[in-house]
């Protein structure tokens, strides 16, 4: 809730649902908290041979910016720019 309404502020004549962003939100933390870290974790740590911990740093490298582009360009999309 705090993402939204402070990084990704609503413009002037921009209608957003917060129920609606609000499931994007947990889709896209769950897509890339979920499921590709525990990809990614696998492939390090197994394959690779990487340290657990550096393996989840290496991980934090990936998901934190994905997350945030997902959020900007998906879940907070302005649907007035995203018609033209």
């Amino acid at each position: 809730m705090l993402n939204g309404k402070f990084v990704f502020q609503e413009k002037e004549g921009e209608n957003r649902h917060f129920w609606k962003s609000l499931i994007k939100v947990y889709a896209a933390y769950s897509v890339t908290g979920l499921f590709l870290s525990g990809v990614l974790l696998y492939v390090e740590e197994r394959v690779w041979s990487i340290p657990h911990y550096i393996a989840t740093l290496m991980n934090l490298v990936v998901t934190v910016p994905l997350n945030f582009i997902l959020n900007k360009f998906w879940a907070y999309r302005d649907k007035a720019k995203g018609k033209n």
